[in-house]
């Protein structure tokens, strides 16, 4: 259904294996208009599309599976979809830690009152981290981006400014509009990334990335 304003609401799909959080959850979502919620359940059995700019909220607290196996199954289904985390408490190191497996934010259960509003940036292509943890991201994806260059392939500076922009989750349109290049020259330098690291498909390229820094991080 699409809005007044011509916009479509965005579409969340709730991961919480506990049916008090999952149904917690699903109250506050329902109380934006601008928000269709739906759990993976149903999300599974309909077939629904999420959409490019669909949200996964995952409640950690309670979750059997690995965090890294439920992004790697929900992200081979949904590729564009996005991912809020929610957690007990906050901790730098381990919220550095989601982000290299893919989240784009991580949000306190104390905090669920800014819910909507950490929804509403991931959805528009943003980060809901504290700034200390982008920072300490940046460092780690930087440390390997210098690993690589060393060990390999010569990148050029354009080149190594849009591998760490891919790295960092960034679309293609994105990038072109970050630095203010068409998208056509986008693909060209990443068809040139590609062949250096002798990939296929930014999956591929993204693999290295997560198995160096994951390999420094405690199990």
């Amino acid at each position: 259904m699409v809005r007044p304003n011509g916009q479509e609401p965005i579409r969340v799909c709730v991961v919480a294996e506990n049916c008090l959080a999952r149904s917690y959850l699903m109250e506050i979502l329902r109380k934006d208009s601008g928000v269709k919620p739906v759990t993976l359940d149903d999300l599974v059995e309909s077939c629904w599309p999420l959409g490019p700019k669909g949200v996964f909220v995952v409640d950690r607290c309670g979750l059997t599976l690995p965090l890294c196996e439920c992004f790697r199954r929900l992200r081979c289904r949904y590729s564009g979809a996005r991912f809020l985390v929610l957690g007990n408490r906050y901790d730098k190191e381990e919220v550095v830690r989601f982000m290299i497996l893919g989240a784009h934010g991580f949000l306190e259960q104390a905090r669920t009152s800014e819910l909507l509003r950490a929804i509403r940036f991931i959805a528009q292509g943003q980060l809901w981290v504290a700034p200390d943890v982008l920072e300490a991201f940046l460092k780690e994806v930087a440390m390997v981006l210098r690993d690589t260059q060393q060990k390999g392939g010569t990148f050029t500076p354009r080149e190594m400014q849009i591998l760490e922009m891919v790295r960092g989750r960034m679309s293609n349109r994105e990038i072109a509009s970050l630095l203010k290049i068409s998208i056509s020259t986008v693909k060209f330098h990443l068809t040139n990334i590609f062949s250096k690291h002798q990939v296929v498909c930014r999956q591929e390229l993204l693999a290295p990335l997560h198995s160096e820094i994951w390999n420094k991080l405690p199990a």
